[in-house]
C-alpha cells in the first residue's frame, strides 16, 4: 500500500516544480529544493496538502493581483479586501490591513481536497481561522502539542500571542508545513508581505526552539474529512 500511495509522488517529484513567471529566481530555487523531497511522501493526503501549498508560493498582490485573490479563495473582486494597500502592525500592536494567512491555509486544503463543508461554501469575511479550527475539533485532529513532536508535512501550525491592548484581537498566525526535522520547519505562508509592504505567500524556514514562542496547536490535515 505504501508503494501504491508513493507512486503519484514520486511521480510529481521526479517532473520538478514548474517554473512560474510570478517567482523570483530565489523562491524558484526554494521551491525546487522543497518539491523534490515529495518522493518520499507516502501519505497521499498529506502529498495533497504539500503539493497544492508549493503552487501557490510566490503569488502576491503587487505581481499577480487577480491570482493572488483566486489563492485566496476569495473572487477577483476580493470580497472588501484592499489587498493595494501595505500590511503591517504598528508599535502597540495594532494591526492595519487584512492578514492573508488563515485564507491561503484555508485554501491550501480546499485545493488539495479537503471536504470540510465550510471550506466549499463561499467565504465569510473573519472565518478563516474558525473554518479550519472548528472542523479540526469536530475530526478529533487539532492537536494541542506546543513542540510539534508528532507534526508531520501537511499539517497546519498555529500561533497565537496574547491580546496587546483590551478589546484589540490577539495576534495570530497560521501556516502549512511541506518539510520538518527535529532542527527546522519549513512552512508555506500567507500573510507575508514584500519590500512595498504587500501580502504576499511565500515559505518560511523556523528553527528549533521557535525565536517568537512555540505554537499554540496544530491540525493533522490528513485527518480531516476527505472527498
Amino acid at each position: 500500500m505504501l508503494a501504491v500511495l508513493a507512486l503519484p509522488s514520486l511521480l510529481r517529484a521526479t517532473r520538478g516544480a514548474k517554473t512560474q513567471a510570478w517567482r523570483t529566481q530565489a523562491e524558484q530555487a526554494q521551491v525546487d529544493a522543497v518539491w523534490r523531497t515529495g518522493a518520499h511522501i507516502v501519505d497521499a493526503r498529506r502529498a495533497s496538502i504539500f503539493y497544492a501549498a508549493l503552487d501557490l508560493v510566490g503569488l502576491s498582490a503587487a505581481k499577480e493581483p487577480s491570482l493572488f485573490l483566486q489563492a485566496l479563495g476569495v473572487p477577483p473582486i476580493g470580497l472588501g479586501f484592499d489587498i493595494a494597500h501595505p500590511f503591517y502592525q504598528d508599535e502597540t500592536g495594532q494591526t492595519h490591513g487584512v492578514s492573508t494567512c488563515a485564507l491561503v491555509a484555508r485554501e491550501i486544503l480546499r485545493r488539495a481536497g479537503c471536504a470540510v463543508p465550510s471550506l466549499a461554501q463561499p467565504y465569510q469575511v473573519g472565518s478563516g481561522f474558525s473554518d479550519i479550527l472548528e472542523a479540526a475539533r469536530a475530526a478529533g485532529c487539532l492537536v494541542m502539542d506546543r513542540s510539534l513532536a508528532q507534526a508531520d508535512v501537511g499539517d497546519s501550525i498555529v500561533w497565537a500571542g496574547p491580546s496587546p491592548a483590551p478589546g484589540m484581537a490577539a495576534p495570530g498566525h497560521i501556516a502549512t508545513i511541506v518539510a520538518i526535522d527535529d532542527a527546522m520547519v519549513i512552512t508555506v505562508d500567507g500573510g507575508l508581505t514584500d519590500e512595498r509592504g504587500l501580502q504576499k505567500i511565500g515559505m518560511t524556514s523556523r528553527h528549533r526552539p521557535f525565536a517568537l514562542g512555540p505554537p499554540m496547536c496544530y491540525v493533522r490535515g490528513r485527518d480531516l474529512p476527505w472527498s
